[in-house]
């Protein structure tokens, strides 16, 4: 092995090293964070998905007593003009079709590209090669 060849060697084994050993030390805190942080958050989930609940029996409340003119206007609940909008995604499409192709916007499926980019060379440019692989383990390759 040259001089040079080893040199990057012993480079990349000691970027390797200290790579692990950070993270190791973040894995450690991440640990320390979760199990911190994971009661705390759930805690929060729950009194958010209790907040969420009174604010919709408020709502429903509000809308009963609206219906029935015994919403107090110095209340905690108005009511404003809203305007709610269902989409038939089915319908919508083949009416898009027709009569706004540019509401359609179009993904390639690359996957599926790549298994026939060989055979499409109108579309695709298919290079083969070798290509450097760098072994996982360099400790053999530094020690000397």
């Amino acid at each position: 092995m040259n001089e040079t060849y080893k040199e990057l060697t012993k480079a990349l084994y000691k970027a390797r090293i200290e790579s692990q050993v950070a993270d190791n030390e973040l894995k450690s805190i991440r640990d320390t964070f979760e199990a911190e942080v994971k009661p705390k958050k759930e805690t929060a989930k729950q009194l958010a998905k209790a907040a969420e609940d009174a604010k919709t029996a408020l709502t429903d409340y509000a809308k009963e007593a609206y219906q029935t003119s015994t919403l107090d206007d110095d209340g905690p609940v108005k009511m404003n003009n809203s305007t709610e909008i269902v989409i038939d995604e089915v319908k919508a499409m083949a009416w898009a079709r027709v009569k706004m192709p540019d509401a359609i916007i179009e993904t390639l499926d690359m996957a599926t590209l790549k298994l026939l980019a060989e055979k499409h060379p109108e579309w695709a440019t298919v290079t083969k090669g070798k290509k450097p692989i760098v072994a996982t383990d360099l400790s053999k390759f530094v020690e000397s």
